[in-house]
């Protein structure tokens, strides 16, 4: 069991480590979607890193955040899911399809679906 506990409040969404204790704090005044998709990225940091990452040199936190990216398209639309669907012709419409079938915003599932038609 992860025991992450999870708050709502009026800030930019975050992921923090105190004491052992993990939190993410997820900005209440997003779209549903977008909170979504931001607990995947802040659970992307908590899963994956360690440390305080703002004390890291640029080129590695720009990786780390890359990562946490990656890893939220992912979560939030599986690969295994998107293998079983049978999407519109039309990209716009396929598009349109997944954001709203996993309930996601419409460039992030443009993103998503571009990652995928690549492999």
């Amino acid at each position: 069991m992860l025991k992450i506990k999870i708050y709502y409040f009026d800030e930019p969404s975050e992921a923090n480590n105190l004491g052992g204790d993990y939190r993410i704090f997820l900005n209440e005044n997003q779209s549903k979607q977008v909170i979504w998709q931001d607990l995947a990225y802040e659970l992307a940091h908590i899963l994956r890193y360690e440390g305080y990452h703002w004390s890291m040199n640029k080129p590695f936190q720009e990786y780390q955040e890359w990562q946490a990216e990656q890893f939220a398209l992912h979560f939030c639309i599986p690969t295994f899911m998107l293998n079983h669907l049978e999407l519109p012709q039309l990209k716009s419409e396929a598009i349109g399809f997944v954001a709203a079938l996993f309930n996601v915003e419409y460039t992030f599932a443009e993103t998503r679906l571009d990652k995928w038609l690549l492999n």
